[in-house]
């Protein structure tokens, strides 16, 4: 499979019958496409950035760290990772995709927290108009929760915290729904936040985020939207 895998499918043509959770642009005249993108990183080469993404920082401090693919001792699984870092504070640690996709959608992501001192876990990036505004739900294992933020010109302001007892030296599905102003959080399937708020209402990137210096490897993405192209 390659590392990285996109899709397409007619899903609808004008005058059928949407569902009700469909994206509401797709009630105008059009062609709709169910457009997807799937990424498990085994045809990736070890040691080096995947193709499709650009790594950036909010708040940084000159010191980047890493973002590169990573394999199990074993080499049975490849999965990108970041670390190799000095990073403190409250500089954001994110991997953004270099294509922007529809602002409602569907996203999966396998997340296991390898390690940190200040800090730990990780979590995805949404509507991301660059490194430093975007939506971001990150689960920390040191902490105990998975919140819930808005980045905007680089501040960070929490829209949801819920306590979360998980094993960090297991992978964990964070999963992610956005429709207009309601954005639903999930992990290992199990819905445990429903945020509302409008700040960022546009198509844009999506991607891996950690703070500090927490260490963090993602695998088995999977994101799925609808586009409507004109007859």
């Amino acid at each position: 499979m390659r590392a990285l895998i996109a899709f397409v499918a007619l899903a609808c043509v004008a005058g059928c019958k949407l569902q009700s959770n469909a994206p509401t642009r797709a009630e105008s005249t059009g062609v709709m496409r169910a457009l997807g993108v799937a990424a498990n990183f085994e045809d990736a080469v070890v040691g080096v950035l995947p193709d499709g993404w650009k790594p950036v920082e909010t708040n940084g401090t000159g010191t980047p760290g890493v973002w590169k693919v990573d394999a199990d001792e074993d080499g049975k699984n490849r999965f990108v990772r970041f670390g190799e870092t000095t990073n403190r504070g409250a500089t954001f640690n994110v991997l953004l995709s270099k294509t922007e996709i529809a602002a409602d959608f569907e996203l999966s992501v396998k997340v296991r927290a390898d390690g940190g001192v200040e800090d730990q876990g990780g979590g995805v990036v949404w509507r991301a108009s660059g490194q430093n505004d975007y939506y971001v739900a990150r689960w920390n294992p040191l902490e105990k929760n998975l919140r819930t933020y808005k980045v905007e010109r680089g501040r960070r302001t929490m829209l949801s915290s819920v306590d979360l007892d998980a094993d960090p030296k297991e992978w964990h599905e964070l999963a992610i729904r956005s429709r207009g102003d309601e954005h639903e959080i999930s992990f290992d399937k199990k819905r445990i936040a429903i945020v509302d708020d409008a700040t960022f209402m546009n198509d844009g990137s999506y991607g891996f985020w950690t703070k500090a210096d927490a260490a963090t490897s993602f695998d088995d993405l999977r994101v799925n939207w609808t586009e409507e192209t004109k007859r």
